[in-house]
């Protein structure tokens, strides 16, 4: 089952994100936002270059980055560039998020 997601990156995420870590960067606090009441207690998100990922208590969710993300999370991390405000879609899968 999949379901969608709409992600908005605000000035308070990129001005409150921490560059570098997958738990607390921009990109991260806007899923962790756009999920708000559907994120049990104890659930995990992590954002990397091609994926995120919320570890739910008991299993995960998994989704694809869209290239706009992807390069957000690049130019923050590796040249210091905040970037501006954006919005995205994850569509969320069941499972283990590896690359195929």
């Amino acid at each position: 089952m999949e379901q969608a997601t709409l992600v908005r990156v605000t000035p308070w995420d990129i001005a409150h994100g921490k560059p570098r870590n997958c738990h607390e960067c921009p990109a991260a606090l806007a899923i962790i936002r756009a999920l708000g009441d559907l994120l049990p207690e104890g659930s995990v998100v992590a954002v990397g270059g091609y994926r995120a990922v919320v570890f739910l208590p008991d299993s995960e969710i998994w989704a694809p980055l869209p290239q706009s993300a992807g390069n957000f999370i690049g130019a923050l991390d590796e040249l210091g560039d905040p970037g501006a405000p954006f919005e995205f879609t994850l569509t969320w899968r069941r499972g283990q998020g590896r690359r195929s």
